[in-house]
């Protein structure tokens, strides 16, 4: 596999932070001593394969997908969200629809506010990633698509 290399400035904490972790040495993937450069590259794969298992630890129905998409498509959701943001943004949308949003995608809209509202900050930041990078890729609302992009999706309840 080719490796890119990228120049970034960071902040004073975040520099201490990372020398702190290169120094304690057990950051070598790849072989070699432990960097800082090193030790940031381990950061974001260690980051990245955390939002990867925090996606595959909450599973989801297509309906469920289907509002989160619905009330999440143009919503803006900072880096420091928590699964209470994205839980206000679905309140806000539910608000007086007198439950046109359960009926729309066959879900229990207080279940669904409670499941996003016990999300922890980053199963909330990789769901509202997943979300966007849903609608960026035009795919079709299907749980392959979904499954695609690292969610696990069930089927929806019959009721």
């Amino acid at each position: 596999m080719e490796r890119k290399r990228y120049q970034v400035y960071i902040s004073d904490d975040l520099a201490d932070w990372l020398t702190e972790r290169a120094s304690r040495g057990h950051v070598t993937s790849g072989g070699g001593a432990a960097t800082v450069p090193r030790a940031a590259a381990h950061e974001l794969g260690r980051w990245r394969a955390h939002l990867a298992a925090e996606l595959r630890s909450t599973t989801w129905t297509l309906g469920q997908l289907g509002c989160l998409a619905d009330v999440l498509n143009g919503s803006i959701i900072t880096d420091d969200a928590t699964g209470a943001v994205i839980a206000l943004e679905l309140q806000d949308a539910f608000e007086g629809t007198e439950g046109a949003y359960g009926v729309k995608w066959g879900i229990d809209e207080d279940a669904l506010l409670a499941k996003a509202g016990a999300l922890g900050p980053t199963a909330s930041t990789v769901l509202a990633d997943t979300v966007a990078a849903w609608w960026k890729s035009s795919s079709e609302h299907t749980a392959e698509a979904w499954t695609d992009l690292g969610v696990r999706v069930a089927p929806n309840p019959t009721s």
